[in-house]
């Protein structure tokens, strides 16, 4: 469908409904209730009074593309196919990053979109390349770089560039950069900055065109708790009150929206996952399934000169890597990112996988790019699968299962695993079989980091302290955040077992739209007054909003560096 962009600017002065929905990244009631208790942060702390809240319920594995995708689509990751920031090639060993693209369900705002509703999207993930909706759009963290297109329609880039003169923060990753109190204090006041920009570009959208919907996601929280969390808990540390201050910048923001809102529109804060410490030990899971016996690698079998090669293209990765985080004390982090990319593409090149020592003809099973993720060498799914479909694979999961279910950590005696799933028990749909075939749920969530190295000998623990080089000191939890103001949402209402897939039909329902009835999620009716639920009860339509993937290559090699180094420099791969 084709939507005009010619009277974009002309607002109607008619009287309907809109949502306002503000996503930030990360943030979790764990810092902001005690806040508030100390008369902090007073504009989320109104309408927690005023309005409805509550904890917001992630996805499985709590991370931002499988997380943010479920809410754009009110579905499980089993039906829209994004399990992680990488997803495999089909009939290969291959990876790539994902990308709007390979989302198989339709988008809320393209559903909007044809539906009639005038939308604007700013910096939600996997957005990239952006797609044609009635209104705006301003892909996310997934988008390569600024010189990429990322605004729908391609002209608003240019008036993106002209209001903000050039100075508009897409994403910022500063893994490897903060290595000194001083560095620290340039990336706080470079988030800060991150922040107002992108308001400003939202406060131009907002009022310049007209909108029904309109959508912004700060990614700051997020950012700011992975590298500040340490800082935050250490008394004597200049920069304890780091994560407080984006807090503070934000809510400040949120107030500032909040006077720009008419009684017709409800204001929807979301935040796609919560946060916690790690506490600095790393599993490396591939390496325990090789010790039992589950993954083979190629040195033995293929000769001295072989393994040498390997160790070799290891060795040099590894060198090239520290020269990158040396140079990182001297320079810019702008400058360290452009650095970056090359490297990037240099080490893919130098190890064209984890994988690349692996023997495949006797590998059963293999941690894969994604986090958490466990993969069986299935036969007919891999081009050297080993394992049979039916009883075998089942046994080997069944193996793998308690086997990891009876790993305990050596200094306390408990199991690392809060949970170790199939994946039919986190996931069901038509994208199933694209699941990993096992799900592992670390202690709270991310007490513990993964390695995928594989060692090849028996020395090395398999759990083992790893502080990130990066400077990650925090990841992320279940629990996100949820709160709802407006005149149909009722006061002062805490909810319960809400589900980030449910924002999508409840944002429906408040449109006074039909809700697609192939969608997961429920409509949170308990967040309403009563009198309003009454005279607006949900309606369902039977439209499927099943779509097929594109199969086209979005990212080119250079593209691919600047999403790695992005998710390396969070922790995510």
């Amino acid at each position: 469908m084709n939507y005009s962009t010619e009277n974009i600017g002309q607002l109607s002065m008619k009287d309907v409904r809109k949502v306002f929905c503000i996503g930030l990244d990360g943030a979790t009631f764990d810092l902001i209730q005690p806040w508030i208790s100390k008369g902090k942060l007073p504009n989320i702390s109104r309408i927690m009074q005023n309005g409805a809240w509550g904890e917001l319920e992630s996805v499985i594995p709590p991370i931002s593309a499988p997380a943010w995708t479920s809410f754009m689509t009110g579905k499980n990751p089993g039906k829209h196919g994004i399990f992680g920031f990488k997803k495999d090639k089909q009939g290969t060993y291959e990876e790539r990053f994902v990308n709007r693209k390979l989302i198989k369900s339709e988008t809320l705002w393209k559903r909007l979109s044809d539906d009639g509703k005038k939308v604007i999207i700013i910096n939600v993930p996997i957005t990239y390349p952006p797609e044609e909706v009635n209104g705006c759009m301003v892909s996310g963290m997934d988008t390569p770089s600024k010189k990429s297109l990322y605004t729908y329609p391609p002209q608003l880039k240019e008036e993106i560039n002209k209001i903000t003169r050039g100075k508009y923060r897409i994403h910022q990753h500063f893994g490897g950069y903060l290595i000194n109190n001083k560095r620290k204090v340039q990336a706080l006041e470079e988030i800060l900055f991150a922040i107002d920009i992108r308001t400003q570009v939202a406060e131009y959208l907002m009022q310049k065109y007209p909108w029904d919907f309109f959508m912004i996601k700060f990614d700051n929280p997020d950012q700011v708790q992975h590298y500040f969390w340490k800082d935050m808990e250490d008394k004597e540390s200049i920069l304890r009150n780091s994560i407080f201050k984006v807090y503070e910048r934000l809510d400040s923001i949120l107030g500032k929206f909040m006077d720009y809102l008419d009684e017709n529109t409800t204001l929807i804060v979301i935040s796609d996952h919560g946060a916690g410490p790690i506490n600095g030990k790393r599993i490396y899971i591939n390496e325990w399934l090789r010790r039992k016996g589950m993954l083979s690698t190629k040195d033995h079998s293929d000769g001295k000169r072989r393994g040498f090669r390997n160790r070799f293209k290891k060795l040099l990765s590894r060198s090239l890597e520290k020269l990158y985080f040396l140079a990182g004390g001297i320079i810019s982090y702008r400058m360290r990112d452009r650095l970056g990319i090359p490297l990037s593409v240099i080490q893919a090149k130098l190890l064209s996988s984890t994988h690349s020592n692996t023997d495949w003809t006797k590998t059963k099973a293999y941690f894969g790019g994604n986090l958490n993720s466990i993969y069986i060498n299935l036969i007919g799914r891999r081009p050297f699968g080993v394992v049979q479909p039916g009883e075998e694979y089942e046994k080997v999961r069944e193996e793998i299962i308690h086997g990891l279910k009876s790993l305990v950590d050596p200094d306390d005696g408990q199991s690392v695993f809060e949970h170790v799933y199939k994946r039919e028990e986190v996931y069901h749909g038509h994208q199933l079989d694209e699941a990993p075939d096992i799900l592992v749920v670390p202690r709270n969530f991310s007490d513990y980091t993964f390695g995928r190295e594989i060692f090849g000998n028996d020395k090395k623990p398999v759990i083992a302290y790893h502080p990130s080089p990066k400077g990650v000191t925090a990841n992320h939890r279940l629990n996100g955040i949820f709160l709802a103001y407006g005149k149909c949402i009722g006061k002062g209402e805490q909810i319960k077992n809400a589900g980030i897939i449910d924002i999508f039909p409840t944002i429906y329902h408040i449109l006074g739209l039909q809700i697609p009835a192939d969608i997961d999620g429920k409509t949170l009716t308990s967040i309403f007054t009563p009198e309003w639920l009454e005279r607006n009860p949900a309606r369902f339509s039977d439209i499927a909003t099943d779509i097929e993937e594109t199969k086209e290559d979005v990212y080119s090699e250079e593209d691919e560096a600047e999403i790695r180094e992005r998710l390396k420099g969070l922790g995510y791969i």
